[in-house]
């Protein structure tokens, strides 16, 4: 194979890469879930970011401030958070839906899970995952964690 058809080769294969990943785009902003989900986990991050603990130990789902207390969340978050520094990029990985026990059953999910990609000061590739239950007003965080 000569040295011009394999770099068209090549070319085609980098378009049609380029190509697939711009038309799945849109269809993961289209799902209004996701994006109702992704924003009320990245408000919520906000608070743990800077510290705010009070505040998103307050604005949680009542499964997560009934399990977890102020104190217990401010030592476990310290020991998690801490080591790793300072916030540098937050990016989603992927997202699900689940139905809840006890859910609609209609499968339209009541129960969000999000991985994010998550780069710190002092570590630079670290996921975490935010849990989210769908309740009265919006999603609410129920769950955190970070690896």
């Amino acid at each position: 194979m000569s040295l011009a058809l394999r770099a068209a080769l090549r070319a085609a294969v980098v378009a049609a890469g380029v190509s697939l990943l711009v038309m799945a785009t849109p269809l993961r902003a289209q799902d209004p879930r996701t994006s109702a989900a992704v924003a009320a986990s990245g408000t919520w991050l906000a608070l743990v970011d800077k510290g705010d603990l009070e505040a998103s130990h307050a604005s949680a789902g009542k499964r997560f401030r009934d399990a977890v207390s102020v104190p217990a969340w401010k030592a476990s978050l310290a020991q998690a958070r801490d080591p790793r520094g300072a916030l540098v990029q937050r990016s989603v990985l992927s997202s699900r839906f689940e139905t809840k026990p006890g859910g609609d059953g209609k499968g339209t999910g009541d129960i969000a899970i999000l991985v994010y990609r998550t780069s710190f000061t002092r570590q630079t590739d670290t996921r975490e995952t935010v849990t989210l239950e769908s309740e009265a007003g919006g999603w609410r965080v129920i769950g955190y964690s970070i690896l």
